[in-house]
């Protein structure tokens, strides 16, 4: 896989915000009020326009659901080359 995207069956309607921060903290990725599915709104691993090193991430989505519920969800992914 080539980007890292969030991805909804139907019940997001809006992500406010998706975030990926390296293992120090640092914020390497963020887009906001986007709907899902989308491979534009995708990180594909790179950081100021140069790719990243191996490692692990951490990211941090909030996503505004059908019924009007707003939720925060987070969780890692490893950045393999």
């Amino acid at each position: 896989n080539d980007l890292l995207l969030v991805y909804s069956p139907g019940d997001v309607v809006q992500v406010r915000a998706f975030q990926v921060y390296s293992r120090w903290g640092e914020r390497v990725f963020e887009q906001r009020n986007f709907p899902p599915n989308f491979a534009a709104y995708g990180w594909d691993g790179t950081f100021q326009g140069q790719l990243l090193s191996n490692g692990v991430f951490v990211y941090v989505l909030e996503v505004e659901l059908v019924d009007g519920r707003v939720e925060v969800l987070s969780g890692d992914v490893t950045l393999l080359r």
